[in-house]
């Protein structure tokens, strides 16, 4: 990355600029490991389920407070912009395409599971708006915590994407795991 596209979007010195990415690093870092923490955070209950979306949009309002307002960085600098037709038209496509799928594996019987495998439950014990919440929470907050926020920051302090990559990509998959 050219130090002109590391320092784009934003207008301060180098020194608040890590400053502001180490604080969101250190949030980030928290958000990852609370999983760890508190892992009988089941996603059949709906507290639950609010718990997690509340504190997906506080990160993502924290880093994006941090970022705009505390770092003046631009929507470009974390790849955030307005949807063309097509993504419109994929994304339509990909509800449809979800949807069906959804409906064909709830109509199939249900599977016998061996004393030792993952303990399922009924997704369809959850309301759907909350469903739809958190699949939208997901979705949109992850791509900002850890392609927005985490790779572009990491990127433009080290001047390598591939850095800022690596980084994101372990720290993606610790509350997955």
């Amino acid at each position: 990355m050219a130090p002109d596209e590391a320092n784009e979007g934003h207008l301060q010195s180098p020194v608040l600029t890590r400053m502001w990415t180490l604080i969101g690093m250190a949030l980030v870092l928290v958000y990852c490991i609370a999983p760890l923490i508190h892992p009988n955070a089941a996603l059949e209950r709906v507290g639950s389920d609010l718990r997690t979306i509340a504190m997906d949009w506080t990160v993502v309002a924290t880093l994006a407070i941090m970022g705009f307002a505390g770092q003046r960085r631009t929507a470009a600098f974390f790849g955030l912009r307005v949807p063309s037709r097509r993504d419109v038209r994929a994304m339509f496509l990909t509800l449809i395409a979800a949807s069906a799928l959804t409906f064909l594996v709830s109509s199939l019987p249900p599977v016998q599971r061996s004393l030792g495998a993952i303990p399922s439950f009924d997704f369809t014990t959850i309301p759907f708006a909350l469903r739809l919440g958190l699949v939208l929470t997901a979705g949109i907050c992850e791509e900002f915590i850890f392609r927005g926020f985490i790779i572009e920051q990491i990127g433009a302090w080290t001047g390598s994407l591939t850095a800022g990559a690596a980084i994101s990509l372990v720290l993606f998959v610790i509350p997955h795991a």
